[in-house]
Protein backbone atom coordinates (compact mmCIF):
# COMPACT_ATOMS: atom_id res chain seq x y z
CA UNK A 1 0.00 0.00 0.00
CA UNK A 2 1.17 3.80 -0.77
CA UNK A 3 0.15 6.40 1.26
CA UNK A 4 0.17 10.06 1.24
CA UNK A 5 1.68 11.38 4.60
CA UNK A 6 1.94 15.16 4.57
CA UNK A 7 3.82 15.97 1.49
CA UNK A 8 3.46 13.43 -0.97
CA UNK A 9 3.33 9.38 -1.59
CA UNK A 10 5.43 6.94 0.20
CA UNK A 11 5.10 3.47 0.88
CA UNK A 12 3.40 2.78 4.10
CA UNK A 13 6.62 1.64 6.22
CA UNK A 14 8.71 4.22 4.59
CA UNK A 15 8.08 6.81 7.69
CA UNK A 16 6.75 6.60 10.48
CA UNK A 17 4.28 8.79 12.51
CA UNK A 18 6.19 10.42 15.44
CA UNK A 19 5.42 8.73 18.75
CA UNK A 20 4.61 12.91 20.20
CA UNK A 21 1.84 13.32 17.56
CA UNK A 22 -1.12 14.32 19.07
CA UNK A 23 -3.43 12.74 17.23
CA UNK A 24 -2.01 9.38 19.03
CA UNK A 25 -1.46 10.77 22.41
CA UNK A 26 -4.57 13.03 23.01
CA UNK A 27 -7.07 12.38 19.75
CA UNK A 28 -6.42 15.84 18.65
CA UNK A 29 -7.53 15.14 14.86
CA UNK A 30 -9.78 14.50 12.87
CA UNK A 31 -11.02 12.41 10.03
CA UNK A 32 -13.14 11.90 6.65
CA UNK A 33 -14.05 8.53 5.10
CA UNK A 34 -14.74 8.93 1.31
CA UNK A 35 -16.10 6.48 -1.43
CA UNK A 36 -14.42 6.62 -4.71
CA UNK A 37 -15.77 6.24 -8.21
CA UNK A 38 -13.95 6.68 -11.47
CA UNK A 39 -10.61 8.04 -9.92
CA UNK A 40 -12.41 10.79 -7.32
CA UNK A 41 -14.30 10.48 -4.42
CA UNK A 42 -17.94 11.30 -3.80
CA UNK A 43 -19.93 14.18 -2.68
CA UNK A 44 -16.10 15.89 -2.34
CA UNK A 45 -17.84 19.04 -1.37
CA UNK A 46 -19.47 18.06 1.58
CA UNK A 47 -16.81 16.20 3.12
CA UNK A 48 -13.78 18.52 2.55
CA UNK A 49 -16.63 21.36 4.02
CA UNK A 50 -16.86 19.34 7.02
CA UNK A 51 -13.61 18.51 7.95
CA UNK A 52 -13.20 22.48 7.79
CA UNK A 53 -16.00 23.01 10.18
CA UNK A 54 -14.60 20.37 12.77
CA UNK A 55 -10.88 22.57 11.76
CA UNK A 56 -12.71 25.32 12.54
CA UNK A 57 -13.94 23.86 16.30
CA UNK A 58 -10.52 22.49 16.86
CA UNK A 59 -8.81 25.57 15.71
CA UNK A 60 -6.53 23.10 13.71
CA UNK A 61 -4.73 24.11 11.32
CA UNK A 62 -4.99 22.25 7.53
CA UNK A 63 -1.90 22.23 5.72
CA UNK A 64 -3.85 22.19 2.00
CA UNK A 65 -6.35 24.44 0.19
CA UNK A 66 -9.46 22.42 -1.02
CA UNK A 67 -7.81 21.92 -4.24
CA UNK A 68 -4.55 20.67 -3.03
CA UNK A 69 -6.49 18.21 -0.96
CA UNK A 70 -8.10 16.84 -4.05
CA UNK A 71 -5.06 16.87 -5.78
CA UNK A 72 -3.67 14.50 -2.52
CA UNK A 73 -6.79 12.20 -2.63
CA UNK A 74 -6.80 11.62 -6.43
CA UNK A 75 -3.01 10.78 -6.10
CA UNK A 76 -3.60 8.54 -3.31
CA UNK A 77 -5.92 6.62 -5.17
CA UNK A 78 -3.85 6.70 -8.64
CA UNK A 79 -0.73 5.82 -6.28
CA UNK A 80 -2.60 2.14 -5.22
CA UNK A 81 -4.06 1.31 -9.10
CA UNK A 82 -8.00 2.43 -7.57
CA UNK A 83 -10.32 3.71 -9.81
CA UNK A 84 -12.58 2.86 -6.71
CA UNK A 85 -12.04 2.30 -4.05
CA UNK A 86 -12.24 3.80 0.18
CA UNK A 87 -10.47 6.98 1.22
CA UNK A 88 -9.45 8.09 4.87
CA UNK A 89 -8.19 11.80 5.16
CA UNK A 90 -6.40 11.85 8.75
CA UNK A 91 -5.25 15.35 10.02
CA UNK A 92 -4.08 15.61 13.40
CA UNK A 93 -2.40 18.56 15.10
CA UNK A 94 1.31 16.61 14.79
CA UNK A 95 3.88 16.38 17.59
CA UNK A 96 4.11 18.08 20.11
CA UNK A 97 5.48 18.73 23.90
CA UNK A 98 3.32 17.37 26.75
CA UNK A 99 0.42 18.87 27.44
CA UNK A 100 -3.19 20.22 26.67
CA UNK A 101 -2.32 23.52 25.35
CA UNK A 102 -1.72 23.28 21.75
CA UNK A 103 1.61 24.54 21.27
CA UNK A 104 1.99 27.64 18.72
CA UNK A 105 3.88 26.79 15.41
CA UNK A 106 2.80 22.82 15.27
CA UNK A 107 3.11 21.36 12.27
CA UNK A 108 -0.52 18.92 11.08
CA UNK A 109 0.31 15.30 10.12
CA UNK A 110 -1.60 14.62 7.11
CA UNK A 111 -2.55 10.89 6.20
CA UNK A 112 -4.53 9.72 3.52
CA UNK A 113 -4.56 5.60 2.49
CA UNK A 114 -6.84 3.89 -0.02
CA UNK A 115 -8.26 0.76 -0.26
CA UNK A 116 -10.54 -1.29 -1.88
CA UNK A 117 -14.24 -0.80 -1.54
CA UNK A 118 -15.38 -3.61 0.94
CA UNK A 119 -18.68 -5.68 0.44
CA UNK A 120 -21.67 -4.11 1.96
CA UNK A 121 -22.35 -5.27 5.63
CA UNK A 122 -25.80 -7.47 6.08
CA UNK A 123 -28.56 -5.70 7.33
CA UNK A 124 -28.92 -4.08 10.80
CA UNK A 125 -30.25 -6.02 13.76
CA UNK A 126 -29.26 -2.90 16.54
CA UNK A 127 -29.86 -2.66 20.25
CA UNK A 128 -30.33 0.60 21.55
CA UNK A 129 -27.22 1.80 23.69
CA UNK A 130 -27.42 1.88 27.38
CA UNK A 131 -23.95 2.04 28.50
CA UNK A 132 -22.65 5.28 26.96
CA UNK A 133 -25.12 8.28 24.99
CA UNK A 134 -24.41 10.88 22.50
CA UNK A 135 -23.88 14.65 24.09
CA UNK A 136 -25.42 16.82 22.14
CA UNK A 137 -24.42 19.91 23.75
CA UNK A 138 -20.26 19.26 22.75
CA UNK A 139 -19.33 20.87 19.57
CA UNK A 140 -17.56 17.23 19.15
CA UNK A 141 -21.02 15.66 18.43
CA UNK A 142 -20.68 17.46 14.57
CA UNK A 143 -17.14 16.50 14.19
CA UNK A 144 -15.40 13.49 12.68
CA UNK A 145 -12.90 13.32 15.57
CA UNK A 146 -10.59 10.79 16.53
CA UNK A 147 -11.91 10.26 19.55
CA UNK A 148 -14.51 7.46 18.70
CA UNK A 149 -14.69 5.72 22.27
CA UNK A 150 -18.15 6.25 23.03
CA UNK A 151 -18.99 4.58 19.25
CA UNK A 152 -16.20 1.72 20.19
CA UNK A 153 -18.17 1.33 23.33
CA UNK A 154 -21.67 1.37 22.30
CA UNK A 155 -20.41 -1.37 18.93
CA UNK A 156 -19.06 -3.90 21.83
CA UNK A 157 -22.24 -4.23 23.80
CA UNK A 158 -24.36 -4.58 20.44
CA UNK A 159 -22.00 -7.97 20.29
CA UNK A 160 -22.19 -8.61 23.82
CA UNK A 161 -26.35 -8.19 23.06
CA UNK A 162 -26.20 -10.68 19.62
CA UNK A 163 -26.68 -7.25 17.47
CA UNK A 164 -24.70 -5.81 14.37
CA UNK A 165 -25.49 -2.68 15.55
CA UNK A 166 -25.87 0.15 18.17
CA UNK A 167 -28.45 2.93 18.34
CA UNK A 168 -27.04 6.41 20.14
CA UNK A 169 -29.21 8.04 22.24
CA UNK A 170 -28.28 12.15 23.79
CA UNK A 171 -28.53 13.05 26.66
CA UNK A 172 -32.25 13.74 26.51
CA UNK A 173 -32.84 10.03 25.53
CA UNK A 174 -33.85 10.84 22.47
CA UNK A 175 -32.65 9.09 18.99
CA UNK A 176 -29.33 10.58 17.72
CA UNK A 177 -26.87 8.41 15.77
CA UNK A 178 -25.54 4.68 15.05
CA UNK A 179 -21.78 4.12 16.05
CA UNK A 180 -21.06 4.07 12.52
CA UNK A 181 -23.89 6.00 10.40
CA UNK A 182 -27.22 8.79 10.61
CA UNK A 183 -30.25 6.91 11.20
CA UNK A 184 -33.51 7.36 9.21
CA UNK A 185 -37.01 6.31 10.06
CA UNK A 186 -40.20 6.34 7.76
CA UNK A 187 -42.78 7.59 9.37
CA UNK A 188 -46.16 7.98 7.32
CA UNK A 189 -44.79 8.20 4.36
CA UNK A 190 -41.79 11.10 5.72
CA UNK A 191 -38.34 10.28 5.92
CA UNK A 192 -37.13 11.64 9.20
CA UNK A 193 -33.20 11.42 10.82
CA UNK A 194 -32.08 13.07 13.63
CA UNK A 195 -31.31 17.17 13.73
CA UNK A 196 -28.12 17.96 14.28
CA UNK A 197 -28.90 19.58 17.29
CA UNK A 198 -29.74 16.51 18.73
CA UNK A 199 -26.60 14.73 18.44
CA UNK A 200 -26.38 13.68 14.57
CA UNK A 201 -23.18 13.94 13.04
CA UNK A 202 -23.79 15.99 9.64
CA UNK A 203 -23.54 12.88 7.36
CA UNK A 204 -22.37 13.60 3.65
CA UNK A 205 -25.20 10.92 2.43
CA UNK A 206 -27.68 12.00 5.10
CA UNK A 207 -27.49 15.86 3.44
CA UNK A 208 -27.65 14.15 0.30
CA UNK A 209 -30.81 12.14 1.15
CA UNK A 210 -32.20 15.56 2.88
CA UNK A 211 -31.75 18.09 -0.26
CA UNK A 212 -32.92 15.50 -2.91
CA UNK A 213 -34.99 13.04 -1.08
CA UNK A 214 -37.15 15.38 0.79
CA UNK A 215 -35.42 14.06 4.01
CA UNK A 216 -36.55 15.76 7.17
CA UNK A 217 -35.25 16.51 10.26
CA UNK A 218 -37.02 15.52 13.32
CA UNK A 219 -36.62 14.94 16.91
CA UNK A 220 -37.32 10.95 17.05
CA UNK A 221 -38.20 9.60 20.71
CA UNK A 222 -37.08 5.67 20.38
CA UNK A 223 -40.65 4.81 21.17
CA UNK A 224 -41.47 6.03 17.63
CA UNK A 225 -39.17 2.80 15.66
CA UNK A 226 -42.47 1.17 16.49
CA UNK A 227 -44.18 3.57 14.18
CA UNK A 228 -42.13 3.54 10.99
CA UNK A 229 -42.85 1.28 8.53
CA UNK A 230 -39.38 0.55 7.75
CA UNK A 231 -35.79 2.55 8.79
CA UNK A 232 -32.53 2.43 7.63
CA UNK A 233 -28.56 3.56 8.44
CA UNK A 234 -26.21 5.89 6.25
CA UNK A 235 -22.53 6.83 5.94
CA UNK A 236 -20.19 7.61 3.57
CA UNK A 237 -20.26 4.24 1.87
CA UNK A 238 -23.54 3.48 1.50
CA UNK A 239 -27.18 2.72 2.60
CA UNK A 240 -28.00 -0.37 5.31
CA UNK A 241 -31.43 -1.92 5.78
CA UNK A 242 -32.60 -1.48 9.59
CA UNK A 243 -35.05 -4.44 10.13
CA UNK A 244 -35.11 -4.70 13.84
CA UNK A 245 -34.40 -2.79 17.06
CA UNK A 246 -33.88 -4.48 20.57
CA UNK A 247 -35.18 -7.53 19.09
CA UNK A 248 -38.59 -6.07 17.89
CA UNK A 249 -38.67 -5.77 14.19
CA UNK A 250 -38.74 -2.29 12.35
CA UNK A 251 -41.61 -2.28 10.01
CA UNK A 252 -42.44 -5.78 8.71
CA UNK A 253 -38.48 -6.72 9.10
CA UNK A 254 -37.49 -6.81 5.73
CA UNK A 255 -36.13 -3.95 3.72
CA UNK A 256 -38.63 -1.35 2.67
CA UNK A 257 -39.49 0.44 -0.56
CA UNK A 258 -38.35 3.84 0.43
CA UNK A 259 -34.52 2.41 1.21
CA UNK A 260 -34.36 -0.38 -1.62
CA UNK A 261 -35.43 3.02 -4.39
CA UNK A 262 -32.53 5.06 -2.55
CA UNK A 263 -30.12 2.10 -2.32
CA UNK A 264 -30.52 1.62 -6.18
CA UNK A 265 -29.91 5.33 -6.61
CA UNK A 266 -27.30 6.29 -3.87
CA UNK A 267 -24.70 7.16 -3.43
Amino acid sequence: MNIWLNSGIVENYERAISIADRGFTLGDGLFETMLARDGAPLRLDAHLRRLRNGAEILNLPIPYDDTGLAHALAETLHANGLEAGVLRLTLSRGPAERGLIPPKGTEPTLLITASAVPPPPPPAGAVICTVTNRNETSPLSRCKSLCYLDNILARQEAETRGANEALLLNSRGKLADATIANIFLVIENRILTPPVSDGALPGTLREAIIDEFDGIESTLDPNEIGRATEGFLTNSLGIRPLLSVDGSPVGNGETGATTARLMEVLP
